[in-house]
């Protein structure tokens, strides 16, 4: 008789492969990917290394694919003419907030051809289906705000007058392309909301209570909305004080601090007194 099938069907290599999760990198500075968010609290407890975030293998391979996409729209770009001066080996990077405020560009387009004289801002995203579906209905700066804000920031700090933005569906590999303007008003307000978060020690307003959808989904939630202790770390201590240039020191030991020793903190540790 041949051996019966275990209760649990699924493959021991899925197990292995699918069931781990992906530990995200701390960032040491305030990312311009992400400064259009609608919560400034949220990328505050980013900024002050707050919690570590967890990924599902499945999340990190859709991030992969982002990343992937790019060299490939930069291929099809470059074989209709156009030039593409940047590789993810050697991305620019957008610095403001006294440092502590950065992005990394996709692109800078040139020899495009709707306007060859004009050099673009590149930038490429993937969505899925639904949200390529909202974008074509709703355009960029509508139905992706957080896109349109890093891409305004970027254009207004390397002075560009005018973006592509090209987005592919995951779900067909069928693309969207839109040209954008220049916003300078839209980013200064955003380097200026940028510049609030990283200089307060005091985490900026909730943008809703417990059961906002929006809060559900946050790293955060439960640091924000039922106290769970945020890490101990330099940049949750009363002791830290933020400089220019990026730069960290203690108050309480006389040192300056590397980003490795930001995340370790010491012993003399005390929550600044807006996470208490």
């Amino acid at each position: 008789m041949m051996a019966k099938l275990p209760v649990d069907t699924r493959l021991k290599i899925e197990k292995a492969i699918e069931d781990g999760m992906v530990v995200q990198a701390f960032r040491p500075y305030l990312g311009l990917s992400g400064i259009g968010d609608s919560c400034s609290r949220k990328l505050w407890y980013g900024f002050r290394l707050c919690a570590v975030v967890q990924i599902t293998q499945r999340l990190h391979r859709l991030f992969q694919r982002g990343h992937k996409e790019e060299p490939i729209i930069q291929a099809d770009l470059r074989r209709a003419g156009a030039v593409c001066h940047v590789t993810q080996d050697n991305q620019p990077e957008a610095v403001c907030g006294n440092g502590h405020i950065k992005g990394h560009l996709d692109d800078v387009i040139t020899k495009l051809k709707d306007a060859p004289k004009t050099p673009h801002l590149g930038e490429y995203k993937t969505h899925n289906d639904k949200s390529f579906k909202d974008l074509l209905k709703r355009g960029m700066k509508l139905s992706k705000p957080v896109h349109y804000a890093q891409m305004v920031c970027y254009m207004h700090l390397f002075k560009l007058k005018r973006g592509l933005y090209v987005a592919v569906n995951k779900n067909d590999d069928s693309r969207y392309y839109e040209r954008i303007s220049a916003d300078p008003d839209k980013a200064n307000e955003l380097i200026s909301k940028g510049e609030d978060i990283i200089s307060t020690e005091i985490p900026p307003q909730r943008i809703g209570n417990s059961t906002w959808y929006e809060c559900k989904w946050c790293n955060y939630y439960q640091i924000c909305h039922f106290g769970e202790a945020p890490l101990k770390n330099c940049r949750t201590c009363k002791f830290v004080d933020i400089h220019d240039e990026g730069k960290w020191r203690c108050s309480g030991l006389k040192i300056w601090l590397s980003f490795e020793q930001q995340q370790l903190g010491c012993q003399r540790h005390k929550y600044l007194e807006g996470l208490r």
